[in-house]
């Protein structure tokens, strides 16, 4: 519970950053629609919309954050975006292995 509380505020935080910056916000409702749109590769693998950007630009999902910028303009490295995914990830495996707990 005390995650997801602290991921809606960090996303508040990033958002109001952006407007007060007259930058575009990372995970805007745009960014969202774009990540549908994202196929999974020939190898099975998912793919990501890269954050920040209007055109469907798809990378694989295993680059976020991995220190190689793949986005056109970096975004998949961006730090405050990083901490949301890397935060996202933590949270994602503890839920996992509370399933596999449940599971017996």
């Amino acid at each position: 519970m005390r995650a997801s509380i602290c991921l809606v505020v960090i996303f508040l935080i990033i958002n109001a950053q952006a407007h007060i910056s007259d930058k575009k916000p990372i995970m805007g409702a745009d960014e969202l629609r774009l990540a549908r749109e994202c196929r999974v590769d020939k190898d099975g693998k998912q793919s990501v919309a890269c954050p920040r950007t209007y055109e469907t630009i798809c990378i694989r999902y295993e680059d976020l954050c991995n220190n190689i910028p793949d986005c056109p303009d970096g975004a998949d490295e961006d730090r405050i975006y990083c901490l949301m995914h890397n935060l996202r990830a933590i949270e994602i495996s503890e839920l996992d292995a509370k399933v596999e707990e449940l599971k017996g």
